[in-house]
């Protein structure tokens, strides 16, 4: 139950909704820090914008977005979203993120290591990989390569529980093929 310890002490701080948004779409801290964009894209749909953070000529996706139906977002996000179509999540620091990501794991986690951003990024994989294949994952991460992709989530443990806290996007589009 760490996932659930590490996000209930979250709740107290000012980057819930920046963790939140770590563990639904697998961003990095830097694509945080420059900030994604949910907007609404249909009666019961929003989009979540990333502008990618690791991009050259070569590799990485300038943007991706996700889609998700309105009832797998964070309640209070869908409230706001219902006032208004377009909410931001953005820090102004990623190292500011990852101390108190730090000290939340220190208090609540003592004896394991830190939850980090890309700990939400492997979660986030896996999920993905278990949802819509290889190739969704290679899109939802960012990745312009599909090899990428082979180095993110978890591996499978048969018997295992699912993970209840998934919120799985309905579609993914991403800047280049």
């Amino acid at each position: 139950n760490w996932l659930w310890l590490f996000m209930m002490a979250m709740r107290r701080t000012k980057y819930f909704d920046a963790v939140r948004a770590m563990f639904m779409v697998g961003c990095r801290p830097d694509e945080l820090q420059a900030g994604l964009l949910i907007e609404r894209c249909g009666p019961q749909e929003f989009t979540i914008k990333v502008d990618g953070a690791k991009v050259t000529d070569t590799s990485g996706q300038p943007w991706r977005s996700l889609t998700f139906t309105e009832a797998s977002l964070p309640r209070v996000w869908a409230r706001s979203l219902r006032e208004k179509n377009q909410l931001l999540i953005k820090v102004k620091s990623k190292d500011a993120l990852r101390k108190s990501m730090g000290d939340v794991s220190d208090r609540v986690l003592p004896g394991l290591p830190h939850v980090t951003g890309y700990i939400f990024r492997e979660l986030f994989a896996s999920n993905l990989r278990e949802h819509c294949g290889n190739e969704g994952v290679s899109a939802g991460l960012g990745h312009l390569s599909p090899d990428s992709q082979t180095y993110y989530g978890l591996k499978k443990k048969s018997g295992g529980r699912r993970n209840q806290w998934k919120r799985m996007p309905t579609q993914i589009e991403v800047a280049r093929p």
